[in-house]
């Protein structure tokens, strides 16, 4: 467990101090899992700041998303359309303005 978090802090370009910090965990709480169990609700802590499983953490799973379920990986969809919808309107917004001031028609 401790090297998919090892991994995992890598990736976001975090220490696992930052991330004890982040996650609400004392000082030096992860490097002890090395040695005894974790309690689960700071596992689950750590799961939930990086947005993983538990399954994923304690190495049942290699899926890090594990835990959503299919409603939550349509929920995720749609939103990520609705982000793309309203910065593609932002943009053409933008870009009319350009046309309009390059044309003449300045507001």
């Amino acid at each position: 467990m401790l090297e998919r978090i090892k991994a995992l802090c890598k990736h976001s370009c975090i220490t696992i101090t930052e991330l004890e910090r982040k996650a609400g965990l004392g000082r030096s709480t992860i490097r002890f899992w090395d040695d005894h169990p974790p309690a689960v609700d700071k596992v689950a802590k750590v799961a939930r700041y990086f947005d993983v499983s538990v399954d994923y953490l304690i190495g049942n799973t290699d899926n890090p998303q594990s835990h959503k379920n299919a409603g939550d990986a349509m929920y995720d969809f749609i939103r990520s359309l609705e982000l793309l919808s309203r910065a593609t309107t932002e943009v053409q917004g933008h870009l009319d303005h350009l046309l309009n001031y390059t044309i003449g028609e300045k507001d």
